[in-house]
C-alpha cells in the first residue's frame, strides 16, 4: 500500500470494540483526507486543474455511507435498500445521509435477522438431507419387492407405488422451496417425513 494513497480507505476495517457510528466517523475521516486540493491536476481530463478544493458532496456522502455498511457486513447495503429505498423514491431530495441515524439504529436488528435467516437455511439443508434419506429408504424397499408377484396383496402394491410417487414429488418440492430466494419456506410435509416401516408378511 502506498502511504497516503487512496488505498488507505480500503484498509479501514470495522472492529467489534467500536460502535457503528464511531466506525462510520473514522471511515469518513479517511475518505475526507483523500479529497484533492484546489489546483490539483486531473491528467485524465486533459490536465484540467481543480478550481477549488473537493468537498463531500451528496453522492460521495452516500457512497461513503454505503461503503461503510458494506465493511460492517456485506449484506447490509442490500438489507438497507429493502428497508429504506421507498423513502428515497418517494422524495427525490432525500439522501442516505439524511437517513443516517435511522440506518445505524437498524443495524443490530438487521444483523439479527440475517443470522436467523442463515440458521433457518442450515436447518432446511439438514431437513432436506433427512427427507432424501427417508425417500431413498422407501424407494429401496419398493425396488426389493416385485410388484408383479401375484402373492403380494393388491392393496400393498398400490401403497408402494403411491409412496414412491409421493416422496419423489416431495423431495422435488422441498428443493424448490429451499432455493426460493432465501425466503425459507418450510413445506408442511416436512413435519410428516417418512417414518413408516413398510413390510410384507
Amino acid at each position: 500500500m502506498i502511504p497516503g494513497s487512496i488505498f488507505d480507505v480500503s484498509e479501514i476495517d470495522y472492529t467489534n470494540n467500536e460502535s457503528y457510528e464511531e466506525f462510520y466517523l473514522r471511515f469518513r475521516d479517511v475518505v475526507c483526507s483523500k479529497l484533492r486540493p484546489a489546483g490539483f491536476v486531473m491528467k485524465y481530463m486533459d490536465n484540467t486543474e481543480l478550481e477549488e478544493e473537493e468537498r463531500m458532496l451528496p453522492t460521495l456522502e452516500e457512497m461513503t455511507l454505503l461503503w461503510c455498511l458494506d465493511k460492517i457486513d456485506r449484506k447490509l447495503p442490500h438489507l438497507m435498500c429493502k428497508a429504506f429505498s421507498h423513502k428515497i423514491s418517494q422524495d427525490a431530495t432525500t439522501t442516505l445521509k439524511d437517513l443516517q441515524s435511522e440506518i445505524f439504529q437498524c443495524i443490530p436488528e438487521m444483523l439479527e435477522q440475517k443470522g436467523d435467516i442463515l440458521q433457518k437455511r442450515k436447518l432446511h439443508e439438514t431437513d432436506l438431507e433427512l427427507v432424501k434419506k427417508d425417500c431413498h429408504q422407501i424407494l429401496t424397499k419398493t425396488e426389493e419387492v416385485n410388484i408383479f408377484d401375484e402373492e403380494i396383496p393388491a392393496t400393498f402394491k398400490e401403497e408402494l407405488l403411491e409412496v414412491q410417487v409421493k416422496y419423489e414429488d416431495e423431495v422435488d418440492m422441498y428443493e424448490e422451496n429451499s432455493q426460493n430466494n432465501g425466503n425459507d419456506i418450510e413445506p408442511d410435509f416436512i413435519e410428516n417425513k417418512a417414518n413408516k416401516n413398510i413390510s410384507i408378511g
